[in-house]
């Protein structure tokens, strides 16, 4: 069994909400700043940019080349009107959108909406994603 490995040098995230008329480019040269991201949510209570990441860690898992990236729950909130909404971006804020590199979507399939309360996107405790890695 192996340990993993925190990776610490990395800056604070955020995650915002995204409409299902965002389209991701997953493409080598498709979308890889929070410039990329169009069709943000839309409500009171709602701030462009979406909110701080609380809980963030990323471990390095070696010789299984596996890394988990760990979210506490994001809450969004009070709100009023938060319709439609698809997915959530993640990524890294670096101070400045056209820097701030995108990290991870998590689509949610259905739409979900709320009006007057909170929106609460809650992750696995085995973390928000894992990504291993193989060679060729």
């Amino acid at each position: 069994m192996t340990t993993p490995s925190t990776i610490s040098r990395r800056p604070p995230s955020k995650t915002l909400l995204v409409y299902d008329e965002y389209t991701p480019d997953f493409t080598l040269t498709g979308h890889e700043f929070r410039t990329d991201v169009t069709d943000e949510v839309v409500g009171d209570g709602y701030f462009e940019g979406g909110v701080d990441n609380s809980g963030q860690s990323v471990e390095w898992t070696t010789p299984d080349e596996v890394v988990v990236y760990h979210l506490d729950p994001v809450t969004y909130g009070p709100v009023t009107n938060l319709t439609d909404v698809m997915g959530a971006v993640t990524y890294y804020d670096n101070g400045a959108d056209h820097l701030d590199r995108l990290i991870f979507l998590h689509d949610f399939v259905t739409a979900a909406s709320t009006s007057n309360g909170y929106f609460t996107i809650w992750y696995s405790t085995g973390g928000a994603v894992e990504i291993t890695f193989t060679g060729p």
